[in-house]
């Protein structure tokens, strides 16, 4: 119901016992065709990291969160939870 301002983004990835080597790369954009980024990146430079400038999504747009799994070796699954901070912007 409220438009946010995103300011951080966080990744939780975790690996069964099986995975000897994984890199998650990400692409981030919302429904009204923003992209955060432009092409994938790697996890671990977008972690935690506060934006230079806020990004706003609007209250009817969903963000999209594109994986790519590069650098993989053993067997099992990779899991990527992601986490947007910000706050919620409320109409006067």
């Amino acid at each position: 119901g409220s438009d946010m301002v995103v300011r951080n983004v966080y990744f939780k990835v975790t690996q069964d016992a099986g995975v000897t080597g994984a890199d998650v790369m990400v692409k981030l954009r919302d429904s009204s065709g923003y992209a955060f980024t432009d092409d994938y990146i790697l996890y671990g430079l977008l972690n935690g990291v506060p934006f230079l400038k806020d990004w706003i999504v609007r209250a009817t747009n969903t963000v999209f969160v594109d994986l790519s799994l590069v650098d993989y070796s053993g067997a099992g699954n990779v899991y990527v939870q992601v986490f947007l901070s910000g706050t919620k912007r409320r109409r006067a």
